[in-house]
């Protein structure tokens, strides 16, 4: 059964390139710490495995679950930026942990 996807990816935003995390689960399976928990993971491998500095997440405001999951990894809002998508322009918070702040 199909509950969700989390990794890491490089995302560029304005020019810049950063090391994301990224997560999506079913709505069947909110509330359980699995994203938390998977994002968790992938961070510390970024941080732990691949040397990265900083891990960021793109998450638009409205999205209070995402969200939430960010700020229990430690995550908080370092900017924002308008992402276009199919035409529409979205805008997108940028949520990052640096190594130094330490991590999940």
């Amino acid at each position: 059964m199909f509950i969700g996807v989390c990794g890491l990816l490089i995302e560029t935003i304005n020019g810049v390139r950063y090391m994301g995390v990224a997560y999506i689960f079913a709505k069947a399976y909110w509330g359980n710490g699995y994203a938390a928990e998977a994002a968790a993971a992938c961070m510390d491998y970024a941080f732990n495995t691949l040397g990265a500095d900083e891990v960021i997440a793109e998450i638009r405001p409205e999205n209070k679950k995402s969200r939430h999951v960010a700020e229990r990894l430690g995550m908080t809002v370092r900017d924002s930026f308008v992402k276009t998508y199919k035409g529409k322009a979205m805008p997108h918070l940028i949520y990052a942990l640096a190594k130094e702040d330490g991590h999940v």
